[in-house]
């Protein structure tokens, strides 16, 4: 990496010079590093990071309230264990996402690539040779999963007489998948153009079509094969959408499958990497499902998923707001720009996870039982606690991944997503063979510590930062103050063990976000001096301020 670009690695795919900056000039326009309009498409302009960022946050947080919603709403009245069976095979769809061969992040990397470099043609050439592979993998998948489905439910522990139904679920949401893996594509042309406002409308748009379906099925009767069908209906939809939006950005790009070889070799020599980092990835994901549902019961799986859903609902707020440096990163020309960025960013997000799970890992006992009931609570509420306290310090490990894709770094992805999932997997079969439920729950608090090696790896070796200081007080720091605060608030609401409703249950949360955020951001500022994140983070917030005043004074003048 040389100060004036960073270099894109041959294993990965990179594009060479003869093909940066070769596009069209309605392509080019703008800076494609800095935080201005950027290039800009038929009038599409990229909106700025924190933009992009907060349209993520919108977009999970209301994600975040569909789940609470709909979560109760369906265990009350479908059952716990038909709702662990809903759950336990969306868990093993979501492991046919192996499919994408790595090709979803390949893909926006080099429609960003391209894109800031004005390259029409490259931006075509990756589009129709992804959909290509796309459509027959993703067919293939679903054929497998349709001829399959019988031996699949025969090993998941469901009730007497609902062998058939998870058959029939199991179909359904393999044709579901296909149309939601063809979708993706689509999705990624806004996500490249850093146009988060569209692509998280149309997320927005396909949940709350989900939710009024599904209330709807479930109101008249309906049961979990009538919820998968819906399901499968609003990813027709959303892949529709998607598409439409897409043409709308990029109308000159042919949206069907066309494939190259000079496409697929670039898509494939990323993706590659990024293919090894998933499958490792799934496993990670959902070995512990997959094993208390083949090994304990499906029950047992719905009180896990409830509070690990409702805590990666929580933390995607933090991996939305990282995930946009990876568009961002790909475009970047300046190291030092790059490196001020990783490290406000490392801060920025784990305040966010601190604030948000410190309270949540103190109150979940309370919340799962004034939300689902004082039963579920109580076979849930010691794994939910578990699996929040090990997303406190978790905002921190999200920068490096968006930073080592963007800057094309798949090997070191892959490998650090291969060596921490061999340990997950491993931890999960000793813990849930031994403790069960609990023994998910352990593995849980454990493993995130692994997300400390991408960290280092990233500030040291790849962008080069030796110093060991500011990753102390970066990381460190906050870090130990967020977890010194869970400990004293576990103490305090154990003392104070009293029942509490609705309103004892936010006052409590109210005060444990304040207390733990004034911590962490007067520990920074005290320690930082004239280099604190978070004057960086109010220099950001005033610039970006200035420049929005300016244009619309521009924009005045001119009418």
């Amino acid at each position: 990496m040389t100060e004036d670009a960073p270099k894109q690695p041959v294993e990965a795919g990179g594009p060479g010079p003869e093909e940066s900056g070769q596009g069209p000039d309605e392509l080019r326009s703008g800076s494609a590093d800095g935080e201005g309009p950027g290039p800009s498409v038929l009038g599409s302009k990229p909106k700025s990071l924190l933009v992009n960022a907060g349209w993520n946050v919108a977009c999970t947080m209301l994600l975040m309230a569909v789940a609470l919603f709909m979560a109760p709403f369906l265990i009350h009245r479908i059952g716990d264990d038909r709702y662990g069976l809903y759950m336990l095979v969306f868990k093993i769809i979501g492991v046919l996402d192996i499919m994408n061969l790595g090709l979803a992040e390949a893909t926006l990397r080099y429609v960003a690539h391209y894109y800031g470099r004005g390259d029409l043609a490259g931006i075509h050439r990756v589009i129709g040779s992804t959909l290509t592979v796309y459509l027959i993998t993703g067919l293939g998948a679903a054929t497998a999963l349709f001829l399959a489905a019988p031996f699949i439910a025969g090993y998941i522990k469901v009730p007497a007489g609902d062998e058939g139904l998870a058959v029939n679920v199991l179909r359904l949401a393999g044709m579901n998948f296909v149309f939601l893996f063809l979708s993706a594509v689509f999705q990624s042309i806004p996500q490249a153009l850093r146009r988060y406002d569209i692509s998280g409308g149309t997320r927005i748009l396909q949940s709350l079509c989900y939710v009024a379906g599904s209330v709807v099925i479930v109101l008249l009767g309906g049961n979990v094969l009538g919820l998968t069908v819906w399901c499968v209906v609003t990813s027709i939809f959303t892949l529709v959408v998607a598409a439409a939006r897409a043409k709308q950005l990029l109308p000159s790009i042919s949206l069907r499958p066309d494939p190259s070889l000079s496409g697929l070799r670039e898509i494939f020599g990323f993706g590659f990497y990024m293919f090894i980092a998933m499958v490792f990835s799934m496993a990670w994901n959902y070995t512990d499902s997959l094993l208390l549902g083949f090994l304990v019961s499906t029950g047992a799986v719905a009180y896990l998923t409830v509070p690990q859903n409702i805590g990666s609902r929580v933390h995607r707020m933090a991996l939305e707001s990282g995930w946009v440096l990876f568009p961002r990163t790909s475009a970047m020309t300046s190291e030092e720009e790059m490196r001020k960025l990783y490290v406000g960013s490392v801060w920025t997000l784990l305040v966010l996870t601190a604030v948000m799970f410190v309270p949540m890992v103190v109150l979940i006992p309370d919340f799962l039982r004034l939300w689902i009931s004082p039963e579920f609570a109580g076979k849930s509420a010691f794994v939910g606690q578990l699996v929040t306290a090990s997303l406190v310090a978790a905002g921190a490990f999200v920068p490096h991944n968006a930073v080592l894709r963007g800057l094309g770094k798949g090997k070191i992805v892959a490998k650090l997503a291969a060596s921490g999932s061999v340990i997950a997997v491993g931890i999960n079969v000793v813990l849930i063979s031994k403790y069960g439920l609990s023994g998910a729950g352990y593995a849980s608090f454990v493993l995130p510590v692994w997300g400390l090696v991408g960290l280092v790896v990233t500030w040291r070796a790849v962008l080069g930062m030796k110093e060991t200081w500011p990753l102390v007080r970066v990381v460190g720091v906050p870090a130990g103050l967020a977890y010194g605060s869970l400990v004293l608030f576990l103490w305090a609401r154990t003392a104070f063990s009293g029942t509490i409703g609705w309103v004892g249950l936010f006052a409590w949360a109210g005060t444990m976000l304040a207390v733990t955020g004034g911590l962490l951001v007067a520990a920074e500022w005290l320690l930082g001096g004239a280099g604190s994140q978070l004057r960086v983070v109010l220099e950001y917030g005033a610039n970006l301020w200035a420049r929005r005043r300016s244009r619309l004074n521009a924009a005045q003048g001119n009418s």
